[in-house]
């Protein structure tokens, strides 16, 4: 944190670069955390869909939003694994709405249990519910009951190219 003293220091030139940061970590409020137990996901300048999809390969890195380190830990992932997208339409509402932004796991790329997921459709991805049966085959589903569901058959899972799951 910034304390008054160490601000009109920098400001009358009596602190470096250097030296105004070190001052900075020397402070410690009730709030602040060392920088060390973030870390930093990618947000893409694109959409998922629910609805007819948007995002695509040659998107760009918007920014990068902070997630605390030790959470991402306890959730079993690794943040150079993780991407940030929009939501676009209304099929997934009400869990998930018009411009909600959806942490995207993008190793988990096999349906190995039933939730939402990023399925790319004729080279746009879109988010959808998946939910597997006894028998091997999978349901596509919006959450919005408007939508209708999918139900694809075992032998043609390889159709479904899974980008990665919603965590």
């Amino acid at each position: 944190a910034i304390t008054e003293d160490s601000l009109h220091e920098w400001k009358n030139g009596n602190l470096g670069f250097e030296d105004h940061a070190e001052a900075q970590q020397k402070t410690e409020t009730p709030y602040a955390a060392p920088q060390d137990d973030f870390v930093y996901v990618p947000r893409y300048d694109a959409e998922i869909s629910a609805g007819p999809g948007s995002f695509h390969d040659q998107d760009q890195v918007r920014d990068r939003l902070a997630f605390r380190r030790d959470w991402i830990r306890e959730v079993g992932l690794q943040a150079d694994q993780l991407a940030l997208v929009t939501v676009r339409g209304d099929s997934m509402e009400p869990t998930l709405s018009q411009g909600d932004l959806v942490l995207v796991n993008l190793v988990a790329t096999e349906i190995s249990a039933d939730g939402g997921y990023v399925l790319r459709r004729d080279g746009t991805l879109v988010i959808k519910r998946l939910q597997t049966t006894i028998t091997g085959d999978v349901y596509i589903r919006s959450d919005n009951p408007r939508y209708a569901e999918e139900r694809v058959c075992k032998d043609m899972l390889d159709m479904i190219r899974d980008v990665g799951r919603v965590v």
